[in-house]
């Protein structure tokens, strides 16, 4: 994917989505099947715009999504159902596809042949897809960037089995919440920060919502959550 030719006009229009944020539910239909094209790079988990840097994909296979669907970074943690002509496998969101249509997926090359033996020989194969919830284990995890203080907050939320819809904080024991920004690189971010510790209340796409009650806001750290979406 040629991300430095893409740059420019993807930051002007990221920049414009985040500042306007609206809700994604229709852009993240669950069990909604699709039929598209696929092609293939050479995948890169850790370096993904969604910066799971250390978070495991244990299980699940990368995809990168791109036009609306990638949405400033609201598809990132989402599970996509992939189908082609030699089998299904199911992946999850963790980069951006700057040249891709609506629909269209980049797939890791690891596993294309599952979804279409003769992918490059085709360089472009025909699937069908869809999103579906993540088969992951645990709560969700709440992922404190590095250089997090009380005067400056960056949160990502992962591990979860639905897209995330918002982020929002409290410092006052939820008689009002804060809604928070999520940048381009899948953190949810205030420049000016909430304190050393916060209430965090998470809303999927579905419109369930988890609050997590005194998460403590500490470079680099990585709180284990105490619930999970259903489905």
């Amino acid at each position: 994917m040629k991300y430095i030719a893409a740059f420019s006009v993807w930051a002007a229009s990221v920049a414009s989505s985040v500042a306007a944020y609206t809700p994604v539910s229709g852009i993240y239909p669950l069990n909604a099947s699709k039929s598209s094209i696929a092609t293939t790079y050479g995948g890169n988990w850790p370096g993904g715009m969604c910066s799971f840097s250390d978070y495991p994909h244990v299980g699940l296979n990368g995809v990168a999504l791109g036009g609306a669907q990638w949405f400033g970074a609201a598809g990132c943690g989402a599970c996509i159902k992939i189908t082609g002509a030699s089998g299904s496998v199911t992946a999850m969101v963790n980069d951006q596809c700057p040249e891709c249509n609506n629909n269209h997926l980049d797939l890791d090359e690891a596993y294309a042949a599952k979804v279409d033996a003769n992918f490059k020989t085709k360089g472009i194969f025909d699937i069908k897809w869809e999103f579906v919830p993540c088969t992951v284990s645990g709560n969700l995890q709440f992922k404190n960037k590095e250089g997090t203080s009380q005067w400056y907050f960056a949160m990502q939320v992962r591990n979860s089995r639905l897209p995330i819809d918002t982020l929002e904080v409290s410092t006052n024991n939820g008689a009002s919440w804060t809604k928070v920004n999520r940048e381009p690189y899948n953190f949810f971010t205030a420049y000016s920060g909430f304190g050393e510790v916060v209430d965090v209340r998470v809303t999927s796409t579905t419109g369930q919502q988890i609050i997590q009650k005194g998460i403590k806001v500490s470079s680099g750290s990585i709180v284990q959550g105490t619930q999970q979406f259903s489905v």
